[in-house]
């Protein structure tokens, strides 16, 4: 069987595009096995989980996942007990020394701790990053193969999918092949939020339009309504920003009103959604800020146009409606 595996890698590694090849049990952003384990630090055993992926010697390469400690699984290696834990689980379970810890169950022999991996995540970034161990076992005992591709061009992709078929059903003729794309399977986690960003865009363009047009009537109606004063001061020397700036004063105010009501409103809306991400950024000022000038430059387009055509008519005609 491992003379089976290592047939498979190196015929995988002939593909036109395949860079690396490294085996795993799971698929990471999908779901993982939870461990529940004892750990011997300092003289003490703890009951501990954690998730766990079971990979081979060349998946962290593949990945580009980085020790900070210990060293990384040997391709020669027997010991399918061997840990490497995330900084994470380091911390939580208050293991100061690696090379003194032991994982064990209660009904195997205790395995190595040999490394420490840099934090990463491995999940939604609704959650904070987990304890988590990568457990060495050996390539024909994992159920996938990651391929690393050297170029992600169309062409390369359509090379790599069907020769990568034609390999496996000549390793694997009785499994079923499926294949996944990693960057997929990771924006999958995050459906629901785009999706739900998508909806917001919607009703803000559509909430604006009807804004818009709700301000062109109330012009249309003011400019109406103003129609003899607006000739008066015209026949009086009143100049077109002098009048323009009568018809528009009251819009600015009314927006001034709206975005000191909007913003507390807005800023719990936003932290309460914010509220959903172990990893948020803080709502900065200039946000609010932002979004109160670009209501009132959309106000003032929106106003300004048949403001303008008030103050530039004919005032004789504006007197003689009247």
């Amino acid at each position: 069987m491992e003379a089976h595996t290592a047939a498979l890698r190196n015929e995988l590694l002939q593909i036109n595009g395949v860079s690396q090849v490294a085996f795993a049990s799971t698929i990471l952003g999908q779901e993982y096995n939870t461990w529940g384990m004892s750990i011997s630090n300092n003289g003490e055993n703890e009951r501990v989980q954690y998730n766990v992926i079971q990979v081979d010697s060349a998946f962290f390469k593949l990945m580009g996942l980085k020790l900070v400690e210990g060293t990384g699984f040997k391709s020669n290696s027997d010991k399918e007990k061997d840990h490497i834990f995330n900084q994470t689980a380091i911390k939580e379970f208050g293991i100061s020394n690696i090379e003194k810890a032991r994982v064990s169950s209660y009904s195997d022999a205790p395995g190595n701790i040999i490394g420490v991996v840099k934090d990463f995540n491995y999940a939604s970034l609704h959650s904070p990053i987990q304890p988590m161990a990568f457990v060495y076992r050996k390539p024909e005992n994992l159920s996938y193969v990651y391929l690393k591709l050297a170029n992600m061009t169309p062409g390369t992709i359509t090379n790599v999918q069907s020769k990568a078929k034609a390999i496996w059903k000549q390793f694997a003729p009785g499994w079923p092949y499926e294949y996944y794309f990693l960057n997929q399977t990771m924006a999958k986690l995050y459906t629901k939020d785009r999706d739900f960003g998508k909806i917001s865009l919607a009703l803000t363009i559509l909430s604006v339009f009807i804004a818009c047009f709700g301000l062109l009537g109330i012009t249309l109606f003011l400019v109406e309504s103003h129609m003899k004063e607006i000739g008066i001061r015209k026949v009086n020397g009143a100049k077109i920003s002098e009048v323009m700036t009568m018809l528009n004063k009251d819009f600015i105010k009314w927006v001034a009103i709206a975005f000191v009501i909007a913003t507390p409103i807005a800023w719990f809306a936003m932290n309460k959604w914010l509220e959903n991400f172990a990893y948020k950024t803080s709502l900065s000022w200039w946000i609010f800020a932002l979004a109160g000038l670009l209501a009132l430059g959309i106000a003032l387009l929106t106003v300004s146009w048949q403001s303008w055509k008030a103050a530039t008519r004919n005032p004789i005609e504006a007197l003689r409606y009247e």
